[in-house]
């Protein structure tokens, strides 16, 4: 989601801060807060998933399965 990836590079990765982003964005402090947060929480819940995946791929390989 386009939205949510600008605020997380703004903010974390850019450093802009809150005001920054809402007056770029052409949105309000609250919105970005509320994007930042839904971001983060969406790529938490992903990153728990993929590895969840990879500790699948890592037991059935080490059970002498192919990893695919």
């Amino acid at each position: 989601m386009p939205e949510y990836r600008m605020v997380i590079i703004m903010r974390d990765v850019q450093g802009f801060s809150y005001e920054e982003i809402a007056a770029t964005l052409g949105c309000s402090v609250g919105t970005v807060k509320s994007r930042l947060s839904r971001a983060r929480q969406f790529l938490r819940q992903h990153l728990v998933r993929e590895r969840e995946h990879f500790a699948k791929q890592s037991v059935y390989i080490s059970k002498g399965g192919e990893g695919r």
